[in-house]
């Protein structure tokens, strides 16, 4: 009883990383100098480093306090770049080790780093409109149970999921049925 209610005590003190709805945002260090943002909409996410890397994140494990967060640099400074992050949780602190490789440049190397997570992670909008080109088809988005569904100016359904939710980009999956007619969009 006594390990039960430590365990509710600590989820409460900080945000869950396996919370799908509401996007986990952290510092993530290695060294001194060395900082990044790292962003989680559940168990995907993605990090921005000052030097300009770009990194897609991924939770492989979240057991109770033991964190492994698998990176793959796709673009940005560090292309190519792969790394997997072993930690502990202590409420809002993750630390650990990491171990990297990166083709022409080391094949292993490892090191300590540690994460702060945000206290008050951003929320996605309840509702969001979206037009490809002024007079054009225009949806109406609204959240529900994890997802987004869509409703178009011109009677089209479909759903939609947030992959990606950062001050500096969004990153969304729009799935509409096959018997709909397909958006065409041309780009000037």
């Amino acid at each position: 009883m006594g390990k039960a209610r430590k365990l509710a005590q600590k989820q409460a003190q900080a945000p869950s990383m396996s919370q799908a709805a509401v996007p986990i945002t952290m510092t993530e260090c290695e060294g001194t100098n060395n900082c990044a943002t790292w962003t989680f909409l559940g168990k995907q996410g993605n990090g921005q480093w000052p030097s300009g890397a770009v990194a897609n994140l991924s939770v492989e494990n979240l057991d109770g306090d033991t964190v492994v967060i698998r990176r793959a640099d796709s673009t940005g400074s560090a292309a190519g770049l792969t790394a997997v992050y072993n930690g502990t949780r202590h409420g809002d602190r993750i630390g650990g080790e990491f171990t990297s490789s990166w083709p022409g440049h080391w094949n292993s190397m490892s090191g300590n780093w540690y994460a702060t997570i945000g206290k008050t992670p951003q929320s996605l909008p309840g509702m969001m409109r979206t037009c490809s080109t002024p007079g054009a088809t225009c949806w109406t988005w609204t959240w529900n149970n994890g997802h987004y569904d869509g409703v178009s100016n011109d009677g089209r359904n479909a759903s939609m999921t947030m992959e990606s939710f950062t001050p500096e980009s969004v990153v969304m999956r729009v799935s509409i049925p096959p018997s709909v007619p397909p958006i065409v969009a041309t780009l000037a």
